[in-house]
């Protein structure tokens, strides 16, 4: 299996690659995940190694679009295998800049499927009012929104003392 992490921003790529390969580190079964970044920065000499061996690759729309699907051929094992697209921050993709994002995102699910993967797209957003609808338009697929926040959270005291 393979998986995609789109992020807006090289920060928060370079975080969520930190917090992944860390995950990964610590699971036995994971140990061995090859998790790497893929952007503009990334050396010319590494590209190949990713694209041979990476099983999550961290990048953006742009590179998504020029080197991935611009250059298919070369991506043939991680799209062949492809299970998850991770897309974060989606409420950033809006207007014109959203548009091209829906169609990348679109795209990319066309090729993989062609090449016999089926792609889970997975969609975080913190801040917008319908994910659902929101989700759905980028993907161009019906989506089922996840709104339970699930994550540890210290006790509350409301109201006087």
């Amino acid at each position: 299996a393979t998986a995609l992490y789109l992020s807006p921003t090289k920060a928060l790529a370079q975080d969520q690659r930190t917090a992944i390969a860390q995950m990964c580190a610590g699971v036995d079964a994971l140990k061995d995940v090859m998790v790497a970044t893929y952007d503009g920065d990334t050396p010319a000499e590494a590209r190949r190694v990713i694209r041979e061996q990476a099983r999550i690759v961290v990048t953006n729309p742009d590179m998504v679009h020029a080197s991935i699907l611009g250059n298919s051929g070369s991506w043939t094992r991680l799209l062949r295998n492809l299970t998850y697209v991770i897309v974060d921050e989606c409420h950033s993709y809006r207007g014109v800049f959203g548009s091209n994002v829906a169609l990348i995102l679109r795209r990319l699910d066309r090729l993989a499927r062609s090449l016999g993967a089926s792609p889970t797209f997975v969609l975080a957003s913190a801040t917008t009012s319908d994910p659902a609808e929101a989700a759905s338009r980028l993907v161009g697929h019906s989506v089922s929104a996840v709104t339970d926040d699930g994550s540890p959270q210290g006790g509350r005291t409301v109201g006087p003392n």
